[in-house]
C-alpha cells in the first residue's frame, strides 16, 4: 500500500505523476491515487492530456525525431528515423516518378532492387506519395548509413 501525496489515501493503485510534464523536461514524480491524478491533469485546463501530447510530439519532431512507426525504408533508433538501404531505393523510385517514368517501369525497378517487399500498384503510389508529401529526402541528407 502506498499513500497518495495529495489526499493521503492508502492504495495499491498508485500513479506516478510528473509534477513538471516530461514534455517540458520534468523528471520527478509524486505518488497520486487515480482520482487525484485525474484532477491534476485538468486543473486550470492547462494540463489537458491532449495539449501535453501535442507538446511532446512537436518537441520530438523539431529535434528530428519521429512519432509512431517508421516509414517504409527507415527504422527508428533512439527516437530518430534512420534510413535503411531500402530508403535509397525508394528515393530513386521517387526520382523516376518525378521524371515522368511510368508506374510499370517503377514497379519493375522496385521488384528488381527490393525483391523482399511485395510491391502492388496501390502500395507504390502510397509510398511515393508519402515520400513526396513528407519530404523524406531530408532524412537522407546528413547520413549515409543505408548505402
Amino acid at each position: 500500500m502506498t499513500k497518495c501525496w495529495e489526499c493521503e489515501a492508502e492504495t495499491d493503485n498508485i500513479h506516478h505523476h510528473h509534477v513538471v510534464p516530461k514534455s517540458r523536461g520534468g523528471s520527478k514524480t509524486v505518488p497520486l491515487c487515480i482520482p487525484c491524478h485525474a484532477k491534476a491533469h485538468h486543473r486550470n485546463k492547462n494540463m489537458a492530456s491532449g495539449r501535453l501530447t501535442s507538446d511532446i510530439i512537436k518537441k520530438r519532431l523539431e529535434s528530428g525525431g519521429r512519432w509512431g512507426r517508421a516509414f517504409l525504408g527507415f527504422k527508428v533508433e533512439n527516437g530518430k528515423m534512420v534510413p535503411t538501404k531500402l530508403a535509397y531505393i525508394i528515393k530513386e523510385a521517387a526520382s523516376m516518378s518525378e521524371a515522368g517514368i511510368s508506374q510499370k517501369d517503377i514497379a519493375s525497378y522496385l521488384a528488381t532492387h527490393a525483391p523482399d517487399v511485395v510491391w502492388s500498384q496501390p502500395k507504390i503510389s502510397r509510398v511515393l506519395k508519402n515520400w513526396k508529401d513528407r519530404g523524406l529526402d531530408r532524412f537522407l541528407d546528413n547520413t549515409k548509413d543505408g548505402q
